[in-house]
């Protein structure tokens, strides 16, 4: 038999969440029949050297009751939100993989030159329970619905996981996200991009395990010369959401102050790449999202806010003036926010924004039905997007530095926004210029947004007295200790600040021609 083409959207689950989704009847109005419940034991074979995972291969025995079925999937990873992956599943009559029972002989014979001399060998099994029911939506789109849990057990090695998975069976590929979306209105939204013969790869062979752990910085998109407009849009907004996703995973899993500041520059990078593209999309169609993507980047703001006021304003005065009282007030403002954060960062307001964003990135969300010369923009050679973009950028942050000695401090706040800005395109666009071009303006823009970042966190430690005078812990705290920690740090970073900016003067004066 043809391999098929499977498509799902996939997403973590932890414990609890697993009986809550199998317990909820949020999809029931689009539910045929009942959900039922089997267990499934796959069994997953390689090379000793790996030659299938190394070639996005993945070869498994799966038995269902009396049933042994072989499947053989190919393009094992995802790109964004949607995994697509060729997929072939054939009926056995033993538990030993069979390559001549694969019925599609390009790929059977694609198996056989990667396996070459080398035998097949038992790597790892994944034992799972799955409630599953059938959807429809009314479109018609057929939707399987899969509550996984499961434990993967390599040689004296164990992991357990779950997943909620939507796998098209007939349809559009956007049903998904809008079935999703009503199925997870209950649980915290996690998007999995990681396929399960990879978790038992990472088990296997010792590897970290599945999902993000530590903050996760920006990957540049790929965009070449010979990319249209709307390749370059989809490759930006996906290198967006995927900082965006995996970062409000890490903030509600870990303490680590860098997760907000990480999700935080995902959303602001996300704003400019709607603003920079703004002439090609439907901007009423990105109106919602750009609102939910503004009052997320506020909620996420304020802890990161008091992160950079504890941490780079009080902090390297600690060693100057008795800051202790000070920062344990703002220890637990912190500890107060995060919490705040971690409960919407889980809650049904930012999982639809999620599943929003990942449907508008995914689905083309940026069409317009109105606008007919989009079509064209669209089509247009990136290249030439992108210079233009980069172009406009710059002379507008060189327009607002012509003369730095006028800025008033909500004036130098703007101009930083503004270069902001324009380290994002270049991130975006940057390997449309030469490497040493890019390193030159990189690096000037770098310089530069260094120096007003700064300026504008001294700007804002302005408000810290406010800050501390409304927190609980204020009253019961060492008072005088607290104030004259908050007039030293003020004073000494203000000064340092007009040294700083006095000496910097020439970095926020960008020469318009030089890109």
């Amino acid at each position: 038999m043809a391999a098929e083409t499977e498509t799902e959207l996939k997403f973590d689950l932890r414990a609890g969440e697993v009986e809550a989704l199998r317990r909820s009847g949020a999809v029931d109005d689009l539910a045929v029949g009942t959900a039922e419940t089997e267990t499934l034991v796959s069994t997953y074979y390689d090379t000793p050297e790996r030659a299938l995972r190394a070639a996005a291969v993945s070869l498994r025995i799966r038995r269902k009751g009396r049933r042994i079925e072989q499947t053989v999937k190919t393009a094992d990873r995802p790109i964004g939100a949607l995994a697509e992956r060729r997929e072939v599943t054939v009926p056995l009559a033993g538990e030993a993989p069979d390559l001549s029972a694969i019925g599609d002989g390009d790929l059977e014979a694609r198996i056989r030159d990667l396996i070459g001399t080398a035998e097949l060998v038992e790597l790892f099994t994944i034992r799972m329970t799955r409630t599953q029911r059938l959807l429809v939506t009314r479109g018609g789109d057929e939707i399987e619905y899969a509550v996984d849990d499961a434990e993967i057990v390599a040689g004296e090695r164990r992991a357990t996981f779950a997943e909620a998975e939507f796998e098209l069976k007939s349809g559009d590929p956007r049903a998904l996200f809008q079935v999703a979306r009503q199925a997870l209105a209950t649980v915290p939204v996690r998007f999995s991009d990681v396929p399960k013969s990879e978790r038992g790869y990472r088990l296997a062979e010792a590897e970290a395990a599945a999902g993000p752990t530590a903050p996760v910085k920006a990957e540049e998109p790929e965009i070449t010369a010979d990319m249209t407009v709307e390749v370059a849009l989809r490759a930006v907004l996906r290198s967006c959401f995927a900082q965006i996703a995996a970062n409000a995973v890490v903030v509600q899993e870990s303490a680590d102050p860098e997760g907000p500041h990480q999700l935080r520059v995902g959303l602001r990078r996300l704003r400019s790449a709607l603003s920079i593209f703004g002439k090609v999309i439907d901007r009423p169609a990105a109106a919602r999202l750009i609102e939910e993507t503004r009052w997320l980047a506020g909620v996420v703001g304020d802890l990161r806010d008091l992160d950079v006021l504890a941490e780079e304003i009080v902090a390297p005065c600690a060693h100057r003036v008795d800051a202790a009282p000070l920062l344990a007030v703002l220890a637990a403002r912190r500890a107060s926010l995060r919490a705040e954060l971690v409960k919407t960062l889980g809650g049904p307001r930012v999982g639809a924004y999620l599943i929003d964003l990942a449907a508008y990135v995914e689905g083309r969300g940026w069409l317009s039905f109105t606008d007919l010369g989009q079509s064209q923009a669209l089509a247009a050679p990136a290249e030439a997007f992108a210079e233009e973009a980069l172009r406009r950028l710059w002379t507008k942050v060189a327009r607002m530095g012509r003369d730095v000695d006028a800025l008033s401090g909500e004036e130098r706040h703007d101009l930083r926004k503004a270069f902001k800005k324009l380290r994002y395109g270049l991130d975006f666009f940057g390997r449309e210029m030469s490497s040493r071009d890019r390193r030159r303006a990189l690096r000037d823009v770098k310089a530069a947004q260094d120096v007003l970042g700064y300026l504008n966190d001294v700007l804002m430690a302005e408000r810290m007295a406010g800050v501390v005078h409304a927190a609980p812990e204020y009253a019961g705290a060492d008072v005088a200790a607290i104030e004259r920690a908050m007039g030293y740090c003020l004073g000494w970073h203000e000064a340092r600040a007009e040294r700083i900016w006095e000496e910097a003067k020439a970095r926020v004066s960008l020469d318009p021609d030089e890109v």
